[in-house]
């Protein structure tokens, strides 16, 4: 079960040994989260546990393991081996509620081509990850700040106008939007809110779920 799936009514139709899977999982998640300081993400996983700490009460199974409870005790209680399979599963649920690579990437190589200063290049499809934004793309400071500013619009963060220093190679700016971990939801929100004001830069989709 994903943990966006988790609610009152699905986590009654799991068997016990499921719930009990998911619920230390989420314990898993939740030690995770705390170590990065993923507040949002801790919130998530501590309403999560509660839906399923009420089911496994509600079926009669003794739960005695808060949220914060060290993952070694959790185990100890509920004679739970460890499952390598499911760490290793650990950073792809962590990630599922961020901004996917793909759009990342398609909307910087789309920004990129706008602001290159050689024809060489007829498309977007043609920038790539390596090429390098001065000898490939003949682009000076201003043609990155315009750049920087396009992306700040787009993906609604801030970054510092010496962030442009960094951005030697087209991954280079990829790597500084992936690094600001936007959450996928709050962006959409934001974006559907503020349509209007952000039209100019909305071109840059797609918005399709296969992109995300």
């Amino acid at each position: 079960m994903n943990i966006d799936q988790i609610n009152k009514d699905s986590i009654k139709k799991v068997s016990d040994k499921e719930l009990l899977n998911i619920h230390y999982r989420i314990h898993q998640l939740y030690s995770v989260a705390k170590k990065r300081n993923n507040k949002p993400q801790m919130k998530l996983f501590e309403a999560k546990h509660t839906i399923v700490a009420n089911q496994m009460i509600a079926r009669g199974m003794k739960h005695k393991s808060p949220i914060n409870t060290s993952l070694k005790k959790v185990r100890s209680m509920y004679n739970i081996k460890e499952n390598i399979t499911v760490i290793e599963s650990i950073n792809c649920w962590l990630t599922e509620s961020l901004l996917s690579e793909k759009l990342i990437k398609s909307v910087v190589y789309k920004i990129v081509h706008e602001h290159i200063g050689v024809n060489k290049y007829k498309s977007n499809n043609q920038i790539k990850d390596n090429l390098n934004l001065k000898k490939d793309l003949y682009m000076d400071d201003e043609d990155k700040l315009e750049v920087l500013m396009k992306v700040e619009e787009f993906f609604l963060i801030n970054l510092p106008d010496r962030e442009i220093k960094k951005w030697n190679v087209v991954k280079d700016i990829i790597k500084t939007i992936t690094s600001k971990k936007i959450n996928k939801e709050k962006w959409e929100k934001e974006k559907k809110k503020n349509k209007k004001e952000y039209s100019d830069v909305l071109q840059y989709g797609p918005y399709d779920k296969d992109t995300f």
